[in-house]
């Protein structure tokens, strides 16, 4: 989401001592955004799908997703807000849990970020 939650994420994984990639945020300048981005994610352990209701609008996130599926790469989704899983990405995520757990997602005021932090944190360590 736009509103500060992929940083304050990708903050909370790294203090837990997990390598994060998160897109136009570790890019350098002049790199060329497919290279990296394909790249990045043939590399990683689990892929990590921050889910709003947008999540698969652009091509970018439906490229990165199948990706990572085609390279059987466990899938992790974190409900960000709006429906789950997102309509666009439905056939990816339908069948996978999200953190976090429950009827709220992340950014919901009843939900303890902290606590949904570690529980993905556990998601990551049983799927990898």
């Amino acid at each position: 989401g736009g509103d500060g939650t992929v940083v304050r994420l990708a903050a909370a994984l790294k203090a837990r001592g997990l390598t994060v990639f998160v897109g136009e945020a570790d890019l350098l300048g002049g790199e060329k955004w497919a290279e990296a981005i394909q790249n990045a994610v043939e590399a990683c352990e689990v892929f990590v799908v921050l889910c709003s209701p947008t999540y698969g609008d652009t091509k970018w996130t439906i490229r990165e997703l199948q990706l990572a599926d085609n390279a059987d790469k466990p899938i992790v989704a974190v409900w960000h807000s709006g429906p789950f899983p997102p309509p666009k990405a439905k056939i990816f995520l339908s069948g996978e849990q999200r953190v976090p757990k429950g009827n709220n997602p992340l950014t919901h005021a009843s939900v303890n970020f902290d606590a949904a932090v570690s529980e993905l944190v556990e998601a990551l360590r049983r799927k990898n």
